[in-house]
């Protein structure tokens, strides 16, 4: 964590002594560690004086408030069952993806805060699924990231989604909907050509610290109009349709960030993150492999938690024979699915893989999904039919092993 992410819980003058002495939040933290665990009897320290390597001459109190602040920010809080659900039904946004049979799968469709992947054979619609929900979401008025890391990005697919979509929700042929359809999807979508996972990885951490900054920016804003607003009642009580319009003290009118206005993407789509992943992971040249995996993972779902986005991510699959670093784990398809698929009777056999394939990158990836589905080609139809099947192998809300099959055509995902 970054020492200005903590601007408004901390004081400016203790804020800035900590910054030039402590890179982190984290190195702060892991300091005051050391310095315990130094004391004779750290065991039963009460809060007295506990020295810091290079201390900037805090004062115990303030050291104090500050650690209160820090846990209030990192540690876990506790929370009911039933405030958990009245989120789930109340708070949490649920994105179709324009496919009806993996929406089902999936409950819904995507929901904010949840890593979903989609592995697939080669022509199996993993691409395809991407398109359309960000077409379908991008109609919505809502906006989308896509990291396109293998050339596949299709504008002119995006907007015959879209139009087959708004012809379908306005009752008219696709021609009498086309008119700026195509702009206002394409605007609310932004690319991004990556090639390797470093810069990735810079990415999303730019992403993170941006909307974090953002965040910020509109909270100081709605405390400024908070404070204006009482300042106007004060002055203006017992009066009727008062407006105010710089409450903030700025020069702007206070529209300019709409209380409550959405920040950052809905939906964050990388294709495919394999595509990056399966450079480094098991390769000699690169030591870190594992390391740039689980961190590739890890900042996906932090991004999703944090920022309440849905993000929707494709990997290829490999063999199901002996775990290889280029290869799934065997014993599962994500985290939880397991177990669902177990306590509810149906076939763990679906978590290991679909028709001998598993989802790739090993082992040490296969944690990192929240829900996970298994895209692959149904060989006893017509290849023109463009019919596949989709098959749930990780979810924490459904039982493992259901399969749908659904088609891809001229207008979508069907």
């Amino acid at each position: 964590m970054r020492w200005e992410e903590l601007s408004s819980s901390i004081p400016h003058g203790v804020l800035q002594s900590l910054a030039r002495t402590y890179s982190s939040v984290e190195a702060l933290l892991v300091n005051r560690s050391k310095a315990l665990a130094a004391t004779p009897a750290h065991g039963n320290h009460k809060g007295g004086s506990v020295a810091l390597e290079g201390s900037p001459g805090i004062d115990d109190g303030t050291l104090a408030a500050v650690e209160a602040v820090l846990e209030a920010r990192l540690a876990p809080q506790w929370c009911s069952g039933a405030t958990l659900m009245h989120e789930l039904r109340h708070s949490i946004q649920v994105l179709p993806t324009g496919c009806a049979a993996i929406d089902t799968l999936l409950g819904g469709g995507l929901r904010e805060g949840t890593l979903v992947e989609v592995a697939g054979e080669t022509g199996s619609g993993k691409t395809q699924l991407c398109l359309s929900a960000a077409a379908t979401t991008a109609y919505r008025g809502e906006a989308v990231l896509y990291v396109d890391c293998t050339g596949s990005f299709a504008p002119e697919r995006i907007v015959q989604m879209a139009e087959a979509e708004a012809a379908v929700s306005l009752g008219a042929e696709p021609q009498a909907v086309e008119g700026e359809l195509a702009s206002r999807v394409l605007s609310c979508i932004s690319v991004l050509q990556l090639s390797n996972v470093y810069d990735l990885l810079g990415r999303l951490d730019w992403l993170g610290a941006t909307l974090q900054l953002q965040q910020q920016q509109q909270q100081q804003q709605q405390q400024g109009r908070q404070a204006g607003l009482r300042q106007v009642q004060v002055q203006g009580q017992g009066s009727d349709g008062v407006t105010l319009r710089h409450g903030s003290g700025t020069d702007g009118a206070v529209g300019e960030v709409p209380r409550g206005a959405r920040i950052g993407p809905r939906l964050l789509i990388v294709d495919s993150v394999s595509a990056l992943l399966s450079t480094v992971v098991g390769s000699n040249q690169h030591t870190q492999g594992t390391t740039l995996l689980v961190a590739t993972g890890r900042t996906l779902k932090e991004l999703a938690e944090q920022h309440s986005i849905a993000v929707l991510v494709t990997n290829h699959v490999t063999s199901t024979g002996p775990m290889t670093w280029g290869g799934g784990g065997g014993r599962g398809g994500g985290g939880g699915g397991d177990g669902v698929a177990a306590d509810r009777g149906v076939s763990a056999a679906a978590a290991v893989g679909v028709a001998g394939l598993k989802p790739a990158l090993g082992e040490q990836w296969r944690p990192q999904p929240h829900m996970r589905v298994q895209l692959s080609i149904d060989g006893s139809q017509p290849p023109e039919l463009g019919v596949r099947i989709a098959t749930l192998t990780a979810s924490p809300l459904q039982a493992c092993g259901q399969k749908l099959e659904f088609r891809i055509v001229a207008s979508g995902l069907v």
